[in-house]
């Protein structure tokens, strides 16, 4: 093998500085600019992190609907007398008595069921004195406040078949039975007297005491009692439809203006 000669080696030596040294010039002036490009904009780096984050999102707060007015479309009555207001539907038969006291008669389609409400005191009468047994069957609260609507039946065990009461009136919430308990449904209580008709009396309304009931006409008496000969004859008169909307007639009431 020929060997290279001594100015041939020395060429190829330079050579390789002159390479080594070019590409030290480059790294260097590469770091130098990329130094004075990083100081000129510090930024950058915070730019480019904070801009991963995700976007906050504001969730619409849903504005509650108003609940439907349950009485919408129905007629409208205030008494004078009683300082109470409530609405019927318009197949529903509104009628004023002709006495000399205030009597007011709302009478179902049926004939069979009938509101009567007598503001100024008229109903009169000795308490019950042959009752066993009371049941509430069901208590819902008025549009006036402080005032409910009660579903009771009586069992006057004394009694001659049909001896079972339905009663369902208007009373303040301050009123309570013969056991100063409050009435509420579900409960059962033993009695020795019961009012015969449940009136009540709120001062801040009238100086009269109220009687508002659902009632059966019977010849076209003032008042009558709902008489049945079974319990659950009693609770089925409660429940059927006539009876159901005369209650809701009965929660309609509020305070007159």
């Amino acid at each position: 093998m020929q060997k290279l000669s001594e100015n041939q080696y020395g060429f190829s030596a330079v050579e390789a500085m002159l390479v080594i040294v070019i590409l030290a010039l480059i790294g260097v002036v590469g770091w130098l600019v990329y130094e004075n490009q990083h100081k000129s904009n510090p930024t950058v780096s915070t730019t480019l992190s904070t801009s991963t984050k995700p976007a906050t999102t504001t969730k619409a707060t849903a504005t509650p609907a108003q609940p439907a007015n349950p009485y919408a479309g129905w007629k409208s009555f205030c008494s004078n007398a009683g300082g109470l207001c409530l609405n019927y539907p318009t197949d529903w038969q509104f009628a004023n008595g002709n006495q000399s006291y205030e009597i007011d008669k709302i009478t179902s389609p049926s004939g069979l069921v009938e509101i009567l409400y007598t503001p100024q005191g008229n109903p009169a009468g000795p308490g019950v004195g042959t009752v066993s047994t009371v049941n509430v069957i069901n208590v819902s609260k008025a549009v006036a406040p402080g005032y409910e609507v009660v579903s009771l039946i009586k069992h006057m065990t004394q009694m001659a078949s049909p001896n079972y009461a339905a009663d369902i009136f208007l009373a303040p919430t301050s009123l309570t039975n013969i056991n100063h308990q409050a009435y509420s449904a579900g409960l059962s209580y033993s009695s020795s007297y019961e009012p015969q008709f449940y009136m009540f009396n709120d001062s801040k309304l009238s100086s009269y005491s109220q009687l508002m009931e659902v009632t059966i006409p019977v010849n076209n008496r003032l008042v009558s009692q709902n008489m049945f000969s079974s319990f659950l004859a009693a609770e089925n008169w409660i429940n059927s439809n006539d009876v159901k909307t005369a209650t809701k007639i009965l929660e309609s009431v509020s305070l007159k203006h």
